[in-house]
């Protein structure tokens, strides 16, 4: 797990797990943490310099989840549903917009990450839409933010024959 409290400690990412060993549960984001809880309306925090907590996995499910990582701001997070029909679908949520997006469904791990997420490396079970290249093997998959228009990418070596 990286960057649970963002830099300046301004942001911290943590899951309820209800008293189970496994680590997985509501993944939740509380902004401005030492600060004075904000006001409520209609559930909504109304004061923005005050403390604030989000929720972060429930933005796609209501199923248990797993933290993975953040940006080193705490902008940006990775979480994996461990749970129901979803487990193993993985996820990027923008704390700015309070959005999750999927990055690929049936995943087993992540293998790695850009240091701000903007490059995210797992292993699958399902397979890509995209075709595949004439000689190539897949041998990692990796997703592209919406800056880079959301396509899924693939590292691939040539067949030796």
């Amino acid at each position: 797990m990286t960057n649970a409290i963002s830099a300046d400690g301004s942001r911290v990412y943590w899951t309820g797990s209800a008293g189970q060993d496994t680590g997985a549960g509501k993944v939740y984001l509380r902004i401005n943490p030492g600060a004075e809880q904000s006001a409520l309306s209609s559930g909504e925090c109304t004061e923005e310099e005050k403390a604030c907590t989000v929720k972060v996995s429930e933005t796609k499910t209501s199923k248990d989840s797993r933290f993975l990582g953040a940006s080193p701001d705490g902008s940006k997070a990775l979480f994996e549903v461990t749970e129901g029909t979803a487990k193993g679908d993985l996820y990027r949520f923008d704390a700015e917009s309070g959005e999750s997006t999927l990055i690929a469904r049936k995943t087993l791990g992540v293998a790695g990450s850009s240091e701000d997420l903007s490059r995210v490396y797992f292993v699958s079970e399902k397979r890509s839409e995209e075709p595949r290249q004439r000689g190539s093997r897949t041998s990692t998959w990796a997703k592209k933010t919406k800056k880079e228009k959301n396509t899924s990418l693939r590292r691939s070596r040539r067949s030796t024959r």
